[in-house]
């Protein structure tokens, strides 16, 4: 991906997705998406989330250069229709770190590889357009296809580092540490 070209289309695409950047457009879907308790073991999100608050997170999430933050909508290439979220955030420019989280909304389209290949589009966005060279996440213990996502991935489960942390984390949860070295 050249930066340019990123810059004048902001998509992401791959052979199964078309990753963008989150718009206004997708504020009642977000709301729906972040208000549903099935997913809290995959988004660490306190319940429930206001439309304001959902809004502000759409403005702060739509420039990664300027809010070290950027939410992006997987899209099936098919029918372009949203499938979930990727997200990075606690974007250090500085020491070259970036937190990312992924959520696929409906479990009918989990392990048909769009969180595999949205992992992977964004790698490569956070290598060669935001020369970052650490990705991390924490993941809920108890949720095993995420920790088997991520090691398909390439990222390492280790001991989270001192210097790490997460102000999403939910203190009543624990959770494993994945990171990926570029």
């Amino acid at each position: 991906i050249l930066l340019k070209e990123f810059m004048t289309s902001k998509i992401l695409r791959g052979e199964k997705t078309l990753i963008r950047p989150v718009n206004i457009d997708d504020l009642t879907l977000l709301y729906v998406w972040e208000n549903n308790p099935d997913n809290n073991l995959f988004t660490h999100v306190d319940l429930p989330i206001s439309i304001f608050q959902i809004q502000e997170l759409i403005e702060n999430q739509s420039d990664v250069f300027k809010y070290n933050q950027m939410r992006f909508i997987i899209c099936d290439l098919i029918n372009m229709t949203p499938v979930g979220t990727i997200d990075l955030y606690n974007v250090d420019f500085q020491i070259k770190s970036a937190e990312i989280g992924i959520l696929i909304v409906d479990p009918s389209n989990r392990r048909k590889g769009f969180a595999y290949e949205s992992i992977e589009l964004v790698k490569d966005f956070c290598l060669n357009i935001l020369a970052l060279e650490k990705l991390y996440c924490f993941i809920n213990e108890d949720n095993h296809m995420s920790q088997s996502l991520f090691s398909k991935n390439s990222f390492i489960m280790k001991e989270k580092p001192n210097n790490v942390h997460s102000e999403s984390l939910n203190s009543d949860v624990n959770f494993k540490y994945f990171e990926l070295c570029f």
